[in-house]
């Protein structure tokens, strides 16, 4: 033993694996000098300063460590002091079944573990002198089995937009250690793949690549996927060997090739001809030789169309060493993006072991897959590789890739009738993707726009914004889809007769469409066709014009009543639809007799009335019912008795026609009055005709044409009228009702032709109405309608009359008694077939609607009729 009298401080620095680390011990010694202590065990030991001499003091050893089996290790022991003379040690093992040590510390693992298992000794190292020792744990582990390949399980598939799709990659050997897989994808955007093969597509169209590589080595292989909107069929399948030959107890891979590389359903289904030689996995394709014979076939059928492929399998229960290996292809050329498969076989032909392994030398310019697949990547050269499984023998292909075609795309209007297609001036590549442009300012009249079509009568295939594949150069056509179209309908079931308008036209929405009126005549008697109804709150007149929607317009028929304005005498002086009314007395005694009514949105009725201020009938008339009393002109020392004819108003100058007869003069003269200013105090009053003492004139009807007043009437014993004032004789004793027709006058009244008749003048010719002389003979009223002179009157039975006839020949068409009536005064014609007539039975006033009579309360004569 030794006394340290002083403190010494030495550095040790540990050298294991390439790092150092540095530590600091005390040491108490007496004797000043430097000191390295070492301590190792194999590879890493302890090394310091030391310059002790002495005995044995003890021994170090490596703790522990794993030896691959079958191999071996060099063990070190120290023994301290490094000086001491004795160095010697003795080796020994715990399991030499396990591992082995020799005199000199080199252990070797004689065990042979399984995959997954160990095996485990103890190496002790004991010193001669004093016998001190170290032990080291030694664990055995399987012999690594190196990746020569990996291989996936298609080349080429294709996708719908967001879809998935499984993988498969195999190792090989089947029993590497390092079974360890690294998956990628070149474009993510286009189709994703995660760490156990599982792809899934975006919904974004395109072709990459999707790549599996080994932790071990480094192998990789590859399976492009093109992503299309659209399901791409399969064509044709082929596999990657014709013939091979297995041994019994193994098994090889057959891989199948889909046309076209971007079919949608790459899926196969795989069969054996004989299981019982050689069995396939239905869906790998995975061969494994069962027993010797054959040759067995291997068939291969798409899921999509049911094509097949197939191989002949040979299984031999030996090994044939493979000799070398042939390429069909010393060198090529592909484009970048483009595909060409090597050829590679095996010698000799019949050789066990047919695998082989692809790899590229630059897999950044050329990719290769385990079935000899070369892929273009970018433009460049690379080396590609086939090597043998079995022996290591082979050959190379040098590949040169130059840049890809370029290709475009041509949008075509297909039949626009306006505007310019759109223009895509981008340069595309192979594989890539372009995004489908609208349709620009295109416009088809009758046609909307509906998307691309890759052939000029094709269906929609591309809309604006989606994607599209490039595989070449393309021509995109318009598909234009006709606009729908609309029809007017125009129905009526309440007509009496008359044809319904019809529209042949095809209107499209927002077609403006002109709403018809009545072209076929429709006729519903007592009623006015108004226009046409939509619903109930949409109503439409003739000619208005509307935007067509998105579905036939269906339109009715209104008929609006016609209102019926009748004036006379009677308890009630005029009547509205039948209703009766009284007119204001103006402070008179007497109720006034209405001898005309003229409506034109108001209400004027001409009348007589006995005033009791003056003793005499006075001329008056009524605007809504407000009395407007007809001035005494030169009869102011006399007084006067007025006869009020007829009533109308043109341009809101209100025109009555009349005469007065003045006492001590003996006659009457015929006066008209007018004024513009609607309601005056005193209208002006003009004599039209005056013949003297004795003589009379009246005037009985007023009508205006343009600027033209006609007034009908007597001139002393003869018929007459008055054309803005100028004196026309007819042959006839009265004239009573005027009308004008353009240049036509026409005239109804009596004439004495062996006796008293009904007649009318045209033009001043007249013409004897179909009745005999009689005393009660008149033609009270003449109106034209639909090319006929229509009259009502007074025949010679006295009964109420009404005569038809030709308004241009003035032949006699038809004639008739109204019933129950003994005169009728006034017709009205709203519409051609609908006739009215007002009149009298004698005692009750009536009017009669096309022959049939219609009683007015409270009245004894109708005078005057007007229908709206």
């Amino acid at each position: 033993m030794r006394l340290f009298h002083s403190v010494y401080s030495v550095f040790f620095k540990e050298i294991s694996g390439g790092q150092e680390l540095s530590m600091k011990r005390t040491v108490f010694i007496f004797l000043i000098s430097a000191s390295f202590f070492f301590t190792a065990c194999g590879d890493s030991f302890y090394q310091a300063q030391n310059y002790f001499t002495g005995p044995v003091e003890g021994v170090g050893l490596k703790k522990t460590t794993s030896i691959v089996s079958l191999e071996s290790e060099q063990l070190y022991a120290i023994v301290t002091p490094s000086k001491t003379e004795n160095k010697n040690v003795i080796w020994t093992s715990s399991d030499t079944s396990v591992a082995t040590v020799d005199s000199t510390g080199l252990v070797k693992a004689v065990a042979v573990v399984a995959h997954g298992v160990t095996a485990e000794a103890t190496i002790t190292v004991t010193t001669e002198e004093g016998g001190y020792s170290a032990q080291c744990r030694i664990t055995v582990v399987e012999k690594p089995v190196p990746v020569t390949g990996v291989n996936i399980s298609k080349g080429a598939s294709s996708l719908l937009q967001n879809m998935g799709e499984q993988l498969t990659a195999t190792v090989y050997p089947s029993n590497a250690t390092n079974q360890n897989l690294v998956w990628s994808s070149d474009n993510p955007q286009i189709v994703s793949v995660d760490n156990s093969g599982l792809v899934n597509s975006s919904n974004n169209t395109g072709a990459t690549t999707v790549r599996v590589r080994s932790v071990d080595g480094g192998f990789s292989a590859s399976c492009v996927f093109t992503v299309t909107s659209t399901p791409v069929a399969v064509t044709g399948i082929s596999l990657n060997k014709t013939s091979t030959t297995i041994v019994s107890g193994t098994f090889e891979n057959l891989f199948a090739m889909i046309t076209p590389a971007n079919a949608t359903n790459q899926n196969v289904t795989w069969a054996s001809s004989d299981n019982s030689i050689a069995s396939v996995d239905i869906a790998s394709g995975s061969v494994t030789g069962v027993s010797a014979g054959g040759p067995v076939t291997i068939t291969a059928t798409t899921a999509d169309g049911g094509r097949t492929a197939t191989a002949s399998v040979t299984v031999v229960s030996t090994v044939k060493a493979v000799t070398g290996v042939n390429l069909n292809k010393s060198s090529t050329t592909i484009k970048a993006g483009g595909i060409e498969k090597l050829v590679a076989s095996v010698l000799p032909s019949d050789a066990t072991n047919q695998n082989l392994i692809w790899k590229s030398g630059n897999s950044q310019v050329a990719t290769i897959d385990s079935g000899g697949v070369v892929t273009g990547r970018t433009a460049g050269t690379a080396s590609v590789t086939v090597t043998t499984v079995d022996a290591g023998f082979s050959k190379n292909c040098t590949v040169i890739v130059t840049a890809e075609d370029t290709y475009s795309i041509t949008y075509n209007g297909n039949g626009a009738t306006s505007g310019t297609a759109p223009v895509d001036s981008t340069s595309y590549t192979a594989y890539s993707t372009a995004i489908v442009l609208n349709s620009g300012n295109l416009a088809n009249t009758g046609y909307t726009f509906e998307g691309w079509s890759t052939t000029s009568t094709g269906a929609v295939a591309y809309t604006a914004g989606s994607t599209l594949t490039i595989g070449g150069n393309v021509t995109l056509y318009a598909v234009w889809t006709a606009n729908p179209t609309y029809k007017v309908i125009y129905q009526d079931s309440l007509r009496d007769s008359g044809t319904i308008p019809s529209d042949s036209n095809n209107y499209q929405k927002d077609s403006d469409v002109t709403i018809m009126g009545n072209p076929g005549g429709m006729f519903r008697a007592g009623y006015r066709f108004s226009g046409w109804r939509k619903n109930s709150s949409t109503v439409y007149s003739p000619g208005h014009l509307v935007k067509m929607g998105t579905s036939d317009l269906i339109l009715t028929a209104i008929w609006s009543p016609f209102a019926v304005y009748v004036c006379g005498e009677g308890a009630k002086q005029y009547w509205i639809d039948g209703a009766g009314y009284e007119l204001d007395k103006g402070g008179m005694g007497l109720a006034p007799i209405a001898k005309s009514i003229f409506v034109s949105g108001d209400i004027y009725i001409a009348a007589n009335q006995w005033d009791d201020l003056k003793g005499s009938v006075t001329g008056l008339y009524y605007k809504n019912g407000v009395i407007t009393r007809l001035p005494w002109v030169g009869f102011s020392s006399y007084g006067a008795h007025y006869s009020i004819g007829s009533i109308i108003v043109n341009n809101s100058a209100v025109y009555i026609a009349g005469c007065k007869w003045g006492w001590g003069q003996e006659r009457y003269s015929a006066l008209m009055w007018q004024t513009n200013t609607d309601t005056p105090a005193n209208p002006p009053e003009t004599e039209i005709q005056y013949l003297g003492n004795g003589s009379s004139v009246t005037a009985n009807s007023i009508f205006i044409s343009g600027p033209d007043v006609y007034i009908t009437g007597t001139y002393g014993a003869s018929a007459a009228y008055w054309k803005n004032g100028q004196l026309n004789l007819l042959t006839g004793t009265a004239a009573n009702s005027i009308v004008v027709s353009g240049s036509d006058v026409y005239v109804a009244g009596i004439c004495d032709d062996g006796g008293v008749k009904p007649c009318y003048w045209k033009n001043g010719a007249r013409f004897i109405l179909n009745s005999t002389a009689s005393a009660t003979s008149s033609a009270n009223c003449i109106q034209l309608a639909g090319g006929k002179v229509h009259i009502a009157g007074t025949d010679a039975t006295s009964e109420a009359r009404y005569w038809v006839y030709d308004a241009s020949t003035n032949a006699y068409i038809s004639d008739e008694s109204l019933f129950g009536g003994v005169n009728a005064y006034s017709i009205s014609i709203p519409q051609s077939g609908d006739i009215y007539i007002a009149g009298t039975t004698g005692t009750k006033a009536v009017y009669w609607h096309n022959g049939k009579p219609v009683a007015l309360t409270g009245g004894t004569k109708a005078y005057s009729i007007v229908v709206k």
